[in-house]
């Protein structure tokens, strides 16, 4: 699982290429199971590359917290659905 939905395995080589940095496992194996919060970093640190190449027009947001659903809209977008009932601006 990784965060390109092109690239399945992504998370792996990321890992790989980042091995002995801080958060980042020297040894990863394909079925080497990793904490959510060793995915979370992994995300984190993907968003802030995107966020740092991205154009000056891109607008990205962070925003911190549990999600617990992704409210589909029938006009589009999808706002995912924090545990304290925030809604995110809407993904598409």
């Amino acid at each position: 699982m990784g965060a390109c939905a092109d690239e399945a395995d992504h998370f792996l080589r990321w890992l790989r290429e980042h091995r002995g940095e801080p958060g980042v496992p020297d040894h990863v194996e394909p079925g080497d199971f990793l904490s959510r919060s060793r995915y979370g970093h992994y995300v984190g640190r993907v968003f802030a590359e995107v966020q740092a190449s991205a154009a000056l027009q891109v607008d990205c947001a962070q925003m911190e917290g549990e999600i617990v659903d992704i409210e589909e809209r029938s006009g589009g977008g999808a706002p995912l659905k924090f545990a304290d009932e925030r809604l995110s601006p809407p993904i598409s």
